[in-house]
């Protein structure tokens, strides 16, 4: 394995090693009668490893790799070994300090297998001097070999133990890091607002944390089914999104299932049994980790491709105690958005209510249309057929408006039998000069096919509509006050007909402050020249203290 320690660190390790190796032969050249031969040459030999320690310390070792650094310090360190053996003469045997020392180095810098290959260089080192001085070399192999043998389990000890200490620093800092992976999912979970986007979170955070290469993601319908989240799954490889119950039959039955549906079997174990589980699943060792809420299972998420290293007790715990946040978030967004929902959605019709229709109204850009509804003698149908069958013609209303309209049209129920559409304004007429008059057109057009697809059905009753266009100088109110008034004159026409509000038109003591446009019912009045374009100012259509809808009506 490789040290954990920088290449500059060896590199001065090496440095102190040689440097107290010089230190340490001081007392066999000062001390008198040390009995050896040649005092001064230890003295110098001391002197000149000293010296080439402080030298090797000073060295920018960062810059070059460990064996780089091997090759560069075997030089010298053999040269001063064969040194102090030449002048400490063939009977010292404590020159095998040194090559301790040596091993050391070895052991800690370059791992166990090197310390190995260099002990038969540094075993000839050693009987290199004898060799010099003439003396047997067959006498000196003995202790060549058990001090050789020292040096090796010195050095592979201290791998050992170096190994060790590496291993358990990687695994301590493993854990912190993934603690405060833990603790940034859990603070990204907290600020998660958007129920939409909560699966998909939780996917990328599972993955970032477990070091997955994919991620699926599996929830839990009410029926107790298992269904693939796409949403959270972006980077799932799961071929289908059919579900398979979780809840129900015996482990074989529901195994079977899940792998016909392209479900793995684990997930179906996890939700079921609320916990863990790791099994082989397309060639790849998959985690399952069930998403647990505060009374039930939300669902799984299932993990491909983690490291062995992740399946250890630690990140079991840390992966299950993420997955007890995940579930607590999703069900807090979920919660959220429900009651958020049910803050805006009427409760008898399902479409929003007039809380909602403030906000739609408040968000209408120029070319939109503002139609307002209104069920035709509706009072004559509660007091004839009753308030249920009323209540049934309100919800059949409602459901017809909000399946009929186009994708981004608004839908509201305004108040009593009133509702409220608002027709966004169509993308040709954008790039179209006569964008008002086409935008009134195709709003017409618009509601004349729910007026022909809500006749269709039998209804006990028809609708009236008044329509207005919203332009950039006027507030929302004044344009939803021109609908009210365009819907009045569609009352007073007989009903079961649109009326659209025309803007600039001139105003009589004896008609409305409007002029109108008849479609449906009795009257099919064509536009008057002046209904598009009129050269003639908008007058001033709010009135102080009033806002449509809020007053009562006379007129079914």
């Amino acid at each position: 394995m490789t040290p954990s320690m920088s290449p500059a660190t060896t590199g001065k390790l090496a440095g102190v090693l040689i440097a107290g190796a010089g230190v340490a032969g001081l007392p066999m050249a000062l001390l008198p009668n040390a009995g050896y031969e040649n005092q001064l040459g230890l003295l110098m030999g001391a002197i000149v490893t000293i010296v080439t320690g402080l030298v090797v310390l000073r060295i920018p070792w960062g810059r070059w790799s460990r064996t780089r650094q091997l090759l560069w310090l075997s030089g010298p360190v053999l040269a001063l070994l064969t040194l102090h053996d030449y002048y400490a003469g063939p009977k010292n045997e404590s020159v095998g300090v040194f090559y301790v020392l040596v091993f050391v180095w070895i052991a800690v810098s370059q791992g166990p297998i090197v310390s190995l290959v260099t002990a038969p260089v540094l075993g000839i080192s050693y009987l290199l001097p004898i060799y010099l001085y003439g003396e047997p070399v067959i006498r000196h192999v003995a202790f060549s070999i058990q001090l050789m043998v020292v040096c090796l389990l010195t050095s592979q000890t201290l791998s050992w133990v170096v190994r060790r200490l590496r291993n358990a620093e990687g695994t301590a800092g493993r854990r912190l890091a993934g603690m405060e992976a833990l603790v940034q999912a859990s603070t990204t979970l907290a600020h998660e607002m958007d129920a939409s986007h909560a699966t998909e979170t939780v996917g990328r955070l599972a993955k970032e944390l477990l070091s997955a290469k994919r991620v699926s993601i599996f929830m839990a319908g009410a029926d107790g089914e298992l269904t693939l989240d796409r949403r959270g799954s972006g980077q799932s490889n799961h071929p289908s999104t059919n579900s398979v119950k979780v809840l129900e039959g015996t482990g074989a039955s529901v195994g079977t299932r899940a792998r016909k549906n392209g479900i793995p079997f684990g997930a179906i174990t996890a939700a079921r049994e609320s916990r863990m589980v790791v099994e082989n699943h397309h060639g790849h060792r998959s985690i399952f980790l069930p998403l647990t809420g505060s009374s039930e299972v939300l669902g799984v998420i299932d993990l491909e491709g983690c490291p062995p290293e992740r399946l250890d007790s630690f990140t079991r715990d840390l992966a299950l105690t993420f997955t007890v946040q995940a579930g607590l978030a999703l069900e807090r967004t979920w919660i959220k958005a429900s009651l958020l929902d049910s803050s805006f959605k009427d409760v008898l019709t399902g479409v929003g209510n007039r809380r909602w229709a403030g906000v739609v109204l408040s968000k209408i850009q120029p070319g939109d249309a503002v139609v307002i509804l209104d069920l035709d003698h509706f009072k004559r149908v509660n007091d004839e057929l009753g308030h249920a069958i009323g209540d049934q013609v309100l919800k059949s209303f409602g459901a017809y408006l909000k399946d009929a309209v186009r994708v981004g049209d608004e839908v509201a129920r305004y108040g009593g039998e009133e509702f409220l559409l608002v027709l966004r304004r169509h993308r040709e007429s954008e790039i179209i000069a006569a964008s008002e008059e086409l935008s009134a057109t195709i709003a017409t057009e618009t509601v004349e096919r729910l007026r022909k697809g809500w006749k269709a059905s039998n209804p006990v009753t028809t609708f009236s509509a008044g329509l207005a266009l919203h332009d950039h100088l006027a507030k929302s109110s004044e344009t939803t006050w021109r609908a009210d008034m365009a819907l009045y004159e569609a009352k007073h026409a007989g009903r079961d007909c649109t009326k659209v509000y025309v803007k600039g038109a001139r105003r009589d003591d004896d008609a409305p402050p409007v002029s109108l446009i008849g479609h449906g019912g009795d009257e099919g009045a064509e536009a008057p020249p002046e209904f598009f374009g009129s050269d003639i100012g908008d007058p001033t259509l709010v009135l102080p203290g009033s806002f449509p809808g809020d007053e009562d009506r006379t007129i079914l």
